[in-house]
């Protein structure tokens, strides 16, 4: 029912900046992460004062609580792995090994309306493989950015005229059936895709989604038992290793790409990742973003905002999620108002 992290008292670290700097850290004696199965009794925990944190709410949720409880603080962020659930064409085979089968395909997805209307206007359009992001922005290419070639730009507008025409050049005048992998428990997954669903049908793609369990969806996932299959890899952070475009046998590498000019890049991006993480990132915006969108190789989602609230009283907190591997680095540095709690009556 609940993870209760106990202070070290031997914790090597002291608090690095501002008021406390040089105090022994952790200030907590404990932390406790509560699991909470029932998305209301989450809801209703933090605003009763059980709950100090909690985030992942989506944009009516963040509505509803900023009404009931507006003393608590909040902060709007992308979804934690940044990036949402692209999703994976399988490059090694028919009809997808066609680019102008894969452009055509992002031409048929209304983008503009699916950030409009399905994400009620709190999103971004994510030019896979990343958001843009503080830490990460160098490596980001927008569709506004002035060096964004027109063919990158052409795929992110709603044409189904020119996406037909496109499936008639690669043999398919009348389009073709398919499927996508997809995890029985990923309802907001199956509720997006299923819109997308309805804009193939347009252009005359037939798509059926299999909805397996997620053992099963894993176990597929992994041996490459689909034609599309939604996913997401390792966090920005490692976007030095290739992320999705690691070359044939990697198991990030959902589609089996196996391009050499994306794989002659990314040695460059490797080895300058080992000393200036900078130019890693403009020699992977440069030299693979470019090249990597314009092929359509990964079929980008809009990307879902989420809301972060916490207590006033969960002081050296500005409402950051996981920052590390280990997911619990932040409680390090915050510290607890037990005398404001008390004077908010809680």
């Amino acid at each position: 029912s609940q993870i209760v992290y106990t202070r070290n008292p031997n914790y090597w670290e002291k608090d690095p900046v501002g008021p406390g700097k040089g105090n022994q850290l952790p200030y907590l004696d404990r932390l406790r992460t509560l699991m909470i199965p029932d998305a209301s009794t989450q809801q209703a925990a933090l605003r009763t004062g059980k709950l100090d944190q909690l985030g992942g709410f989506s944009s009516t949720d963040a509505d509803q609580i900023r009404k009931l409880v507006p003393a608590l603080k909040e902060l709007e962020r992308t979804s934690v792995d940044g990036r949402g659930t692209p999703v994976f064409l399988r490059i090694d085979q028919a009809p997808f090994s066609d680019v102008r089968v894969r452009r055509a395909m992002m031409m048929g997805i209304d983008y503009q309306k699916m950030l409009r209307e399905y994400r009620g206007g709190k999103g971004q359009i994510v030019t896979y493989p990343f958001a843009d992001t503080k830490d990460y922005h160098t490596l980001f290419l927008g569709l506004d950015d002035p060096d964004t070639p027109a063919t990158v730009k052409e795929l992110f507008s709603y044409n189904p005229d020119k996406a037909k025409q496109l499936l008639k050049e690669a043999g398919f005048p009348n389009g073709f059936k398919t499927s996508i992998l997809l995890s029985s428990s990923g309802t907001a997954a199956i509720d997006y895709y299923s819109i997308v669903k309805d804009m193939w049908a347009r252009i005359g793609i037939e798509l059926t989604l299999d909805l397996k369990d997620p053992g099963t969806y894993t176990n597929l996932q992994t041996n490459r038992g689909y034609a599309m299959v939604t996913g997401t890899t390792a966090p920005a952070a490692t976007f030095y290793l290739g992320v999705a475009y690691q070359g044939t046998g990697q198991n990030a590498n959902l589609g089996n790409l196996n391009d050499p000019v994306v794989n002659a890049a990314l040695v460059e991006v490797r080895v300058a990742a080992l000393t200036d993480i900078e130019q890693a990132m403009k020699i992977w915006r440069d030299k693979i973003a470019k090249y990597v969108l314009a092929q359509a190789y990964a079929i980008p989602d809009v990307l879902a905002y989420n809301y972060n609230f916490w207590w006033p009283w969960l002081r050296g907190y500005s409402g950051e999620g996981p920052v590390s591997y280990a997911q619990t680095t932040w409680p390090n540095y915050i510290w607890y108002d037990a005398a404001l709690k008390k004077e908010m009556g809680y």
